[in-house]
């Protein structure tokens, strides 16, 4: 957990912070660098809220269209870094889980005997 994460972020504070700012260019920027220091829980939240406000808010329209294409290439990123650590996390409960010789393993071979025969490999 990040200092960030200490306070709760919510989709208000993030649009009610974009509609004070004067420059929401450099507004889309900073809360963009702002949620790259933070851990991936926080860029998520963070990212999903941008995403939103981006897509629906008519605020966000005059915005440059480097700035939005930072914006969705933030998302996309913090999209992808979150996809690769699930399956990370699949692949190594998994492993685990079906490990040759372990308990998973040898049940699953023992339910797929009757269907092989009695062949004495499994």
């Amino acid at each position: 957990m990040c200092q960030l994460c200490a306070t709760p972020l919510r989709y208000c504070s993030v649009y009610e912070s974009a509609y004070r700012s004067t420059d929401k260019n450099e507004w889309l920027s900073s809360f963009i660098s702002r949620a790259s220091n933070a851990c991936l829980s926080y860029q998520c939240r963070a990212m999903r809220f941008l995403s939103v406000a981006l897509e629906t808010q008519s605020i966000f329209e005059k915005i440059e269209p480097a700035a939005k294409k930072m914006a969705f290439a933030s998302i996309q990123r913090v999209r992808k870094i979150q996809s690769i650590r699930t399956r990370r996390l699949v692949k190594r409960m998994l492993h685990h889980t079906y490990r040759p010789g372990g308990r998973m393993y040898l049940s699953t071979l023992r339910c797929l005997r009757p269907f092989v025969g009695d062949d004495k490999s499994l």
